[in-house]
């Protein structure tokens, strides 16, 4: 296949080309930085309530063992 000139519409197509994947790319990244986060706030609520619950066991057993 022949290398295409410069300015032809082929040259074109691929820079189009470059152009729209690097745009999704960057909104794919976004999308994933948004559900990483909120994975992450899942993740820390969960050992928050964990270590609440441990506590609340904690102090229940020590009441009862006056």
């Amino acid at each position: 296949m022949p290398a295409a000139a410069p300015g032809s519409s082929s040259e074109q197509n691929v820079e189009i080309l470059r152009g729209t994947a690097a745009a999704l790319l960057r909104e794919m990244n976004a999308y994933w930085g948004i559900i990483s986060a909120w994975l992450g706030l899942l993740c820390l609520q969960g050992v928050l309530a964990r270590a609440a619950g441990a506590k609340r066991r904690s102090e229940l057993k020590e009441q009862r063992t006056r």
